[in-house]
């Protein structure tokens, strides 16, 4: 199973929090970002390895409208890992 991390966000795009988990696949890990989302949680996202899987909101293509800072900035794993490991 592969592991994933989600990553909740502050408005300006900190990391407000994160939980690791295992899940069969991307769309366990996406419902799984939602179900553990406090509604204070505007943004998060969901990382497998280095790889960004789902975001909320989600953004598509260049015109959308998003923060010169976020726009700024390419989608890339976040300057911190997990501190648990993964069950064995």
């Amino acid at each position: 199973m592969p592991a994933y991390e989600i990553c909740y966000l502050n408005d300006d795009g900190s990391l407000l929090c994160t939980l690791a988990a295992m899940c069969s696949d991307d769309l366990h890990a996406k419902v799984l970002a939602h179900a553990m989302k406090l509604s204070a949680y505007k943004r998060f996202e969901v990382w497998r390895d280095k790889s960004l899987v789902y975001e909320r909101p989600q953004y598509f293509g260049e015109a959308a409208v998003m923060p010169d800072e976020i726009n700024a900035v390419p989608a890339s794993r976040p300057e911190h890992s997990p501190t648990q490991q993964p069950f064995a």
